[in-house]
């Protein structure tokens, strides 16, 4: 089964192929809730972390937000919301298992400046917790308690009710092979995770149908 990263990446490949327009790396909503209130927006990181177990983490995208709120015209706020984990998880360094698990996700945003129609915001995330889900119940990944994990968003207000969001974070993990009883922090650094469109459901069969005719076409052309 194809990760969600594969799916991103195949979906640009096939406007590359039929024409369509690109899809940039931010999100348009109807409201400057954070995260977006987007069921096809998520963060998508096409990295992978090496922790010293030897144990790989790689290609998560974080979606499926379950709460949001409104940035802070000053100050900082702390928000909590759960959400999706699509990943890809390597034991041994080399053999590749896809997963989907939950995560409980704690961020601050700092509101930093406005210029024009635009609000900047400093944001750290400070919980990160994944489980659940298909993930074997002794594996757990979660956010550094000793390295910080940050990033930023920018508001575009477009007017009419319409935002432009854009937003990444550099995020610092740590994994546990035994529920949490002993963890193993990265060995490459952090992760970064850039907020995208994600494919609806249905997007994706029209895409699998796309990439099945090309094939066929592909196999019958002439050498």
């Amino acid at each position: 089964m194809l990760s969600m990263r594969e799916v991103g990446v195949g979906v640009f490949a096939a406007v590359l192929l039929y024409g369509g327009p690109a899809a940039l790396a931010s999100v348009d909503t109807n409201n400057n809730c954070l995260p977006p209130e987007n069921a096809n927006a998520g963060y998508v990181g096409s990295f992978s972390t090496q922790y010293s177990n030897g144990v790989i983490f790689a290609n998560p995208v974080v979606s499926a937000f379950t709460a949001c709120s409104i940035p802070p015209l000053f100050g900082t706020n702390g928000e909590s919301f759960g959400a999706t984990v699509d990943f890809d998880l390597s034991l041994d360094g080399t053999n590749f298992t896809h997963y989907t698990a939950n995560a409980n996700v704690f961020v601050f945003d700092s509101f930093n400046h406005t210029s024009g129609n635009q609000s900047f915001y400093d944001t750290q995330v400070t919980q990160f917790d994944v489980s659940g889900g298909d993930l074997p119940a002794n594996e757990e990944v979660r956010e550094s308690p000793t390295l910080s994990s940050t990033g930023q968003t920018v508001v575009t207000d477009l007017g009419g009710g319409s935002y432009r969001i854009d937003s990444f974070f550099d995020v610092f993990t740590e994994i546990s092979l035994d529920g949490g009883l002993n963890w193993s922090p990265s060995t490459t650094g952090s992760g970064h995770l850039d907020l995208e469109p994600i494919p609806e459901p249905g997007d994706l069969a029209l895409l699998a149908a796309a990439f099945g005719g090309l094939a066929v076409v592909r196999r019958r052309a002439p050498r």
